[in-house]
């Protein structure tokens, strides 16, 4: 099966690798999770995501 879900599902699993090697491993933050799973299942876009992690990160989320 090759869904959008699917797609997303594997980018984040390479993304993830390439962090972990990075030392820079964010799986198992809630924060992160969270965000992650809005993507995966189509509730934020990539852009979304990102400014909403920049957001949090500098104190402007709301």
């Amino acid at each position: 099966m090759n869904s959008i879900y699917d797609k997303r599902t594997k980018a984040f699993k390479k993304a993830e690798a390439s962090l972990y090697l990075s030392n820079k491993d964010p799986r198992g933050l809630p924060y992160y999770e969270l965000i992650k799973s809005k993507v995966i299942n189509g509730e934020l876009t990539y852009e979304e995501a990102r400014l909403e992690v920049f957001n949090y990160y500098t104190g402007k989320s709301k």
